[in-house]
């Protein structure tokens, strides 16, 4: 069976089974924007009684409060879970989602060095990983990033990494997804850099 969201690495090295189980669920709220059924999943997890749960929980309620704009409350439920993760000794093949969010922050509040800092850090992890699905997700952030520190050839070559591992995903609405982001980031390069080039390998 082909699934996207629960590597054999981080079921063997993850402590929190519950969020491993659910991981795609709750990543495709977030795609989908259903933070209603976001909310009710982090509550779950912040029930539960191991550390590196909670943790997860306020790493995906970051996300929900950078999408409402609470960059300073979400700058402390990211340290909350940044302490957590510390205290139940979570390994670092766990914390892709984490540094997901912290490149999120970053990148919300302009501070793109940062957000490239943990751009590279999930990539290692995804590498490490061999994950498909995090190699494209990766490489669509690191290339928003370059368009944002005005580096249009480095943005380019990210974005057809990124296309080239969406390819080989199996068809589902993530792939979609993936798609039509990797389409927003090349609309984006035309726009701020005016070249027919980076709107060449939409398709």
């Amino acid at each position: 069976v082909f699934l996207l969201f629960t590597p054999i690495l981080q079921a063997q090295q993850c402590n929190c089974a519950s969020y491993v189980n659910t991981q795609e669920q709750m990543d495709s709220l977030v795609d989908i924007a259903d933070y209603e059924k976001l909310n009710t999943e982090v509550e779950r997890l912040l029930n539960s009684d191991i550390l590196e749960c909670k943790a997860y929980a306020y790493v995906y309620l970051t996300e929900m409060l950078v999408r409402n704009a609470q960059t300073d409350s979400a700058q402390v439920a990211l340290e909350l879970a940044g302490n957590l993760f510390e205290k139940g000794s979570t390994s670092e093949a766990c914390k892709y989602r984490y540094y997901f969010e912290c490149a999120e922050l970053a990148f919300f509040n302009n501070n793109y060095e940062k957000a490239l800092e943990y751009g590279l850090k999930m990539m290692e992890l995804a590498n490490t990983e061999k994950s498909t699905l995090k190699l494209a997700e990766c490489n669509l952030r690191v290339a928003n990033i370059f368009v944002k520190m005005s580096q249009p050839e480095k943005a380019r070559d990210y974005a057809i990494a990124a296309k080239n591992y969406i390819s080989r995903l199996p068809e589902s609405y993530k792939k979609y997804h993936l798609y039509n982001v990797l389409a927003n980031r090349y609309n984006n390069m035309y726009q701020d850099f005016k070249e027919k080039k980076y709107l060449d390998t939409i398709e």
